[in-house]
């Protein structure tokens, strides 16, 4: 009796060939599934990398430029350079003697002026609010110490 039960449960062989190749397949399609999506961000993070590297040059190249500006406006504002331009344009430098010093009775000169320092705050300003700066654990343990209190546990 307990073999006519086995036998009465037992699949036919070409279902269980069917199973068996369909189990397969289902391994090779998810592995075909898987390797895509490796291939796939793969292939964005190359594309992401080159766009960085195209724009890492980019900037070495608006560097130099800025260098290059700087020197050339280094070049052009030099005392020498200035002097020389001025002397094209026909101006002439003064000799000491040829200075007029004019001496005005009352005038200090330029004062400085110096502002006033803003009232202090007791307010103290934070880089971080203080809602932030509490740890994950410190607001679970706050969280149960008050759900036992509301629940009399801890009364």
């Amino acid at each position: 009796m307990a073999s006519n039960f086995i036998q009465a449960f037992k699949q036919a062989p070409w279902r269980v060939q069917m199973q068996r190749i369909g189990l397969v397949l289902t391994g090779l399609v998810s592995f075909a599934l898987i390797a895509g999506l490796y291939l796939s961000i793969s292939a964005s993070t190359y594309a992401v990398g080159v766009e960085v590297k195209e724009l890492d040059w980019f900037k070495e190249e608006l560097l130099r430029q800025n260098a290059d500006l700087s020197t050339q406006k280094a070049r052009l504002l030099s005392s020498a350079e200035m002097k020389k331009r001025a002397q094209e344009m026909g101006f002439i430098s003064p000799s000491p003697q040829e200075f007029v010093y004019i001496v005005i009775e009352g005038y200090q000169g330029r004062q400085l002026e110096i502002p006033p320092k803003p009232p202090k705050s007791d307010v103290k300003q934070y880089l971080i609010k203080p809602d932030y700066r509490q740890s994950l654990w410190e607001y679970l343990f706050q969280g149960i110490l008050i759900l036992g209190q509301n629940s009399g546990v801890f009364q």
